[in-house]
This record gives structure tokens, C-alpha cells and sequence, in this order.
């Protein structure tokens, strides 16, 4: 596509219905990758843009909290600590994350595999346990293990790792 750009320009209604059409294929191929329906797909520049499009969209207030974990990446704490929530920080156990949810939990942001062990949380579980929403950071999961939508409110997905992509590729899945 750059080869594209660079010898036929960058403008014109060829162009961007081409654009257009490209995105809308790469919506449907991540869609199916995690058995979504491409309409709850949007396409990011990475993971880390996916969860602080969620956590802002939230609106949270310092009245609320979002319990997440020791091992989670920069991408989502960063997200996290912009939030104006009160961030609860546990040890990744489904005891603990579920223990740390309290009345003004308004979030549960994790890794469905834990970047620094690959260790696999049970974050569908968590979120039909806990009633709370949930944010998955899905970087190391999708493309290296199946990973379904169904039963998260936020999945979002790294198109340069396991898929293989370019740099500043990504997806967000959101639930109805």
C-alpha cells in the first residue's frame, strides 16, 4: 500500500473508497479471529490505544475504582492511572480479584495472559462472577491462544505481535 501511495498519491475517490474497503476487510478478519460480530470491532493503533479509548470513554471519578493486577503491562496501568479512579492493585489470582471488588468497583482491567509469565486468567469467569465489567488486555492472547468476545465488554488486540502485522495496528472489541 505505501508503494501505492507513493506512485499513484494519497487522494482521490478511488483512494479512499479503497481505504475505506481495506478497513472494513481488516474489521471482519479481527472480528472473526475472536468470533465477534464485525460491527463491534473498531481498528486502533495499538493495545494501549484501545484501553485508554475505553478508560476515557468511562468517565471515571475519583469515587470510583478499577481493580487490576501486579502483572499487568504499561499499556493498560497507563490508561489506568490517567483514569481519575482509584486504581486496586492485587497479586493476579482470581481470589484476590475478586476479593479487592467492592461496591464502587465500576471496572476490572486485566490481561487475559499475563505478559511477564503467560500465565492464562480467567477473565470471562471473573466477569460472570463479579458482575463487574471487565477491560482485557488481549496483547498476548489473541493469535497465540483462541480467544472469544463473548462474555467481555472490552477486548482489545495487538496487530503487530502474535498476528504478525505492522506497527501501530490494533482492534477493540466492544460489547453491546
Amino acid at each position: 500500500e505505501l508503494e501505492r501511495d507513493f506512485g499513484e498519491g494519497r487522494s482521490g475517490m478511488p483512494y479512499f473508497l479503497r481505504i475505506l474497503d481495506l478497513r472494513e476487510q481488516v474489521r471482519a478478519r479481527l472480528a472473526a479471529l475472536v468470533a465477534a460480530d464485525p460491527l463491534h470491532v473498531t481498528l486502533t493503533s495499538s493495545t494501549t490505544d484501545g484501553c485508554n479509548i475505553v478508560v476515557a470513554g468511562l468517565g471515571l471519578g475519583p469515587d470510583d475504582e478499577i481493580v487490576t493486577t501486579t502483572a499487568e503491562h504499561f499499556g493498560l496501568l497507563g490508561a489506568l492511572g490517567a483514569s481519575g479512579a482509584r486504581v486496586v492493585v492485587v497479586e493476579p489470582e482470581p481470589d484476590a480479584i475478586r476479593a479487592a471488588v467492592s461496591p464502587r468497583t465500576r471496572l476490572l482491567a486485566l490481561s487475559q495472559v499475563l505478559w511477564t509469565t503467560g500465565r492464562v486468567l480467567p477473565v470471562r469467569e471473573l466477569r460472570a462472577e463479579t458482575g463487574i465489567p471487565v477491560l482485557v488486555d488481549g496483547a498476548q492472547s489473541v493469535g497465540a491462544i483462541p480467544v472469544a468476545a463473548a462474555g467481555l465488554d472490552f477486548l482489545t488486540i495487538s496487530g503487530q505481535k502474535w498476528r504478525c502485522g505492522p506497527d501501530s495496528t490494533g482492534g477493540l472489541v466492544v460489547a453491546d
